[in-house]
């Protein structure tokens, strides 16, 4: 089909990715039985990785191919950060084990001066997977502990410090 185009196929994209109720979260608690947040979440989150290679192996890929933790995008990430299971500091260290920990999270903008720090570790963390990490932040002014994403619906704003 590429070809028909007139452009170069260059492979497929084989990320885990979630989309509202279609939750990766879900499935990581169904195969490894575990509560995601609690302990066990970054080795589950490893594995699935894991899988995910050794199965794109065998055809052409490009782009991540990992599991993905946008939080906006994802309505069981929602309620596990509403739940107090998931902060902003598990999704950096989640980040070890997938490409973008920090996607799509809404932080109190009065927070913004503490990004310089957190580029900083994210910059760490990508010299150790010697991979590109993504980075996705929502700043939002005002003291509410959700917001309403238009499409994506109401998310948890997310505390930096914790």
């Amino acid at each position: 089909m590429a070809g028909e185009l007139g452009v170069d196929y260059l492979g497929i994209d084989v990320s885990l990715s979630p989309w509202g109720e279609e939750s990766v979260v879900n499935a990581i608690e169904r195969i490894y039985r575990i509560r995601f947040g609690g302990p066990g979440t970054l080795s589950a989150i490893y594995r699935l990785n894991k899988a995910i290679w050794e199965v794109s192996s065998q055809f052409r890929v490009t782009g991540f191919n990992e599991v993905m933790l946008p939080l906006a995008e994802d309505e069981q990430l929602k309620a596990r950060a509403r739940e107090g299971l998931i902060t902003f500091s598990k999704l950096v260290k989640y980040t070890m084990a997938c490409v973008a920990g920090v996607d799509m999270v809404p932080i109190p903008s009065n927070q913004l001066s503490l990004i310089n720090g957190l580029i900083n570790d994210l910059h760490a963390i990508a010299s150790i997977k010697r991979r590109s990490i993504g980075l996705r932040l929502i700043p939002y002014p005002g003291g509410e502990t959700e917001v309403d994403l238009g499409d994506f619906g109401k998310t948890p704003v997310l505390d930096v410090m914790r």
